[in-house]
């Protein structure tokens, strides 16, 4: 029985593989990003079935039908990238191609333009815009919270923060004072340590305007 055979039902877990290697492949992933991508295959399997199909007759075409499917049912759009990158995961780890194709790529940009619904299914929140961000700064700066002053100017540096680096709300609570180096022309650096999608923990740079270093030494 090849590896590919055994895939539908239980991925990774029966791979021909050493102990050993097995486990270095679980930790090249977060657990939990492990255990998605793994739900996310057993979905896709089913459908599979549902259609009378193997994974050999997984193309582009036959996963963009996938993605049409999972959007008919009102699934959220981080929700479905999340069903196609489980799968993508798999089939890479038994050599198998990528059947994401053109096809599915212009599917899921346009579950993502679709989706912009916010009530839409259940899954991640949607991000925030630039000009939603800017909005938010500009009124913690104008109307500053009587009450707690500081709270505001804090507030508002951490929306510039996030804004400017495309920051997760779990990245920027991890924030420290020592991750931020200023630029003498304005401007600066924030240092991440790691974040959801670094899953070596390599780090990275990540820059900010003037705006928002004005905001932060504030």
């Amino acid at each position: 029985m090849s590896e590919l055979s055994v895939l539908p039902r239980a991925p990774l877990v029966s791979l021909a593989l050493m102990p050993e290697l097995k486990s270095l492949v679980r930790q090249s992933v977060a657990p939990s990003t492990f255990q998605a991508y793994a739900k996310a295959w057993e979905r896709l399997a089913a459908w599979l079935d549902q259609q009378s199909l193997t994974v050999e007759d997984l193309t582009d075409r036959r996963l963009a039908e996938y993605v049409s499917w999972l959007y008919g049912r009102g699934l959220a759009p981080a929700s479905i990238r999340l069903f196609v990158a489980g799968p993508k995961f798999v089939l890479r780890l038994v050599g198998r191609p990528n059947p994401a194709g053109p096809l599915t790529q212009r599917a899921l940009a346009g579950v993502s333009r679709a989706g912009r619904d916010r009530d839409r299914g259940r899954g991640q929140s949607a991000g925030v815009y630039w000009e939603e961000s800017d909005r938010i700064a500009g009124r913690l700066a104008e109307k500053p919270n009587v009450h707690a002053p500081s709270a505001s100017l804090r507030d508002r540096a951490a929306v510039c923060l996030a804004s400017d680096c495309l920051l997760r709300v779990s990245e920027l609570l991890a924030v420290q004072v020592g991750d931020l180096t200023f630029d003498v022309d304005g401007g600066g650096v924030l240092s991440v340590r790691s974040s959801k999608t670094d899953q070596e923990g390599l780090g990275a740079e990540l820059f900010f305007g003037e705006g928002t270093a004005d905001a932060l030494r504030a």
